[in-house]
C-alpha cells in the first residue's frame, strides 16, 4: 500500500510540501523571532503541518493524477474536518488560537 500522498501536480509529495512549508515558518521566526511571542510561533507551526491535510481525499489524489475526476471540497475546508481542535496544546485563555489556527488552514488560499 502506498501511503504517500501528492501535495501538488508537479509530483511533489504532501510530506515534502508541509516540511518546505515548516522550514519556511523556520526562517521566517529567525527573524521576527523576538516580535511575537512562542505562542504566536508555535500556533503557526501547527497551521503550517496541517493546512493541507485535506490533500489526503480520494478525490483530490485522483485530480493531481489527471484522472479528471472533480472535487465538490476544496481541501482547505476538509483540512479543518480533519483536524481535532481538542488535540491542539492551546487550553484556557489561550483557546482562541486554536480558532486561528483554524482559520489559517481554511482561508489559506482564499484572496
Amino acid at each position: 500500500m502506498n501511503l504517500s500522498f501528492l501535495a501538488k501536480s508537479n509530483g511533489t509529495t504532501l510530506q515534502d510540501h508541509i516540511s518546505d512549508v515548516l522550514q519556511a515558518v523556520v526562517a521566517i521566526q529567525k527573524i521576527y523571532k523576538q516580535e511575537y511571542p512562542e505562542e504566536w510561533w508555535t500556533a503557526l507551526r501547527y497551521a503550517a503541518l496541517l493546512h493541507d491535510l485535506g490533500k489526503i481525499d480520494p478525490a483530490f489524489q485522483k485530480k493531481l493524477e489527471e484522472r479528471k475526476v472533480t472535487q465538490s471540497l476544496p481541501h482547505s475546508i476538509l483540512s479543518i474536518f480533519l483536524i481535532q481542535p481538542d488535540n491542539l496544546p492551546f487550553t484556557g485563555d489561550q483557546k482562541e488560537i486554536r480558532q486561528i489556527i483554524l482559520s489559517a488552514v481554511a482561508f489559506h488560499h482564499w484572496r
